[in-house]
């Protein structure tokens, strides 16, 4: 019974995280973010670490801080680290009103993919 608990909860956790991906996943160069309590914000982008790419945060250190990178399976793939199953990239950040963070998508040679910009508002 305690494993369905926890797989049930694990299921509403990637749904509500699918969910918010989906509200946001708006292909603009300007996205804005409003922050909430404290300056601390979510952003979720998609990632497949089995191609060998990754999402790289651009900000200023002084105002900005990183409080916390996860990666999120995607529901098909549960088992964590699965070849060719995606999943997203959950950053957390606290700053200042005004300032910009910018995730860039690049493989292991250090090529851009992908560019996103984000401002604190």
């Amino acid at each position: 019974m305690k494993k369905l608990a926890i797989l049930f909860a694990t299921f509403v956790c990637f749904a509500m995280i699918s969910g918010s991906f989906a509200a946001t996943n708006q292909h603009t160069e300007k996205k804005v973010i409003s922050p909430v309590q404290y300056h601390k914000f979510v952003v979720i982008v998609p990632n497949n670490p089995t191609t060998g790419s990754q999402w790289r945060s651009i900000f200023d250190q002084t105002k900005v801080k990183l409080v916390s990178k996860t990666y999120v399976p995607d529901k098909a793939n549960l088992q964590g680290y699965v070849v060719g199953y995606g999943g997203y990239n959950v950053y957390t950040f606290s700053g200042e009103l005004g300032q910009k963070i910018t995730l860039k998508h690049v493989d292991a040679s250090g090529k851009v993919f992908e560019k996103r910009n984000y401002w604190i508002e």
